[in-house]
C-alpha cells in the first residue's frame, strides 16, 4: 500500500484517486484473477469504479459466467453443466457515508488478501467458487470532503471558551 499511495494501512486515509490507483496496481500485479470495471462517475466527476476477483479460471470464463447469470437473472433455465460452471457473487461495497472514514480503507485489505493469501484453503475456495466484487468506494465526493475536513483541522487545538 504504502509504495502505491504513499502509507501505510490505518496512518491515513487515503484519497478517492488513491483508492482506485491502487486497485489498478493490483490489478497490473495479477491480473489473471483480478479485473477492474469503471460503472460510472461521481456528481463530482470522479471514476467509480469495482473489482472482480476471483480464480484464474472464472476470470478467464467472466463472458460465459456473465451469459449465464444473465439467463438466470431473466428467470431462464440454464443446463446442468451451465450451472455448475457458474460460481456464486459476493458483492462488497464500501464507503457509502461521507464520514465512515475506514470502510473503504478496508475494501483495499480485502482485496489485498485475497490475492496475496498464499496456501489459504479458504481464501482458495472462495476464489474458486465465488466472483467477489469489491466496490471500494461509493460515494467519493462525501469522501474526499470528510478528508478535506478533518485534514484541515489536524493540529488545531480546541478552546473551551468563545
Amino acid at each position: 500500500l504504502k509504495d502505491t499511495v504513499g502509507h501505510d494501512p490505518g496512518e491515513a486515509s487515503t484519497t478517492s484517486s488513491d483508492i482506485n490507483s491502487y486497485f489498478r496496481a493490483l490489478a497490473e500485479a495479477d491480473p489473471q484473477r483480478i479485473q477492474i470495471r469503471t460503472y460510472g462517475e461521481s456528481w463530482q466527476g470522479r471514476e467509480l469504479i469495482y473489482a472482480i476477483i476471483s480464480s484464474a479460471e472464472n476470470i478467464q470464463n467472466l463472458d460465459t459466467i456473465q451469459s449465464n447469470l444473465s439467463l438466470l437473472g431473466a428467470g431462464q433455465d440454464i443446463s446442468e453443466d451451465q450451472l455448475a460452471q457458474t460460481p456464486a457473487v459476493s458483492w462488497l461495497s464500501y464507503g457509502v457515508h461521507r464520514a465512515e472514514v475506514t470502510p473503504s480503507d478496508s475494501a483495499i485489505n480485502m482485496a489485498n488478501h485475497l490475492l496475496a493469501a498464499e496456501n489459504d484453503e479458504l481464501v482458495d475456495t472462495i476464489l474458486d467458487n465465488t466472483l467477489v466484487i469489491i466496490d471500494p468506494n461509493q460515494n467519493p465526493d462525501g469522501r474526499e470532503r470528510f478528508i478535506h475536513d478533518f485534514t484541515s483541522a489536524l493540529g488545531l487545538e480546541p478552546r473551551g471558551d468563545r
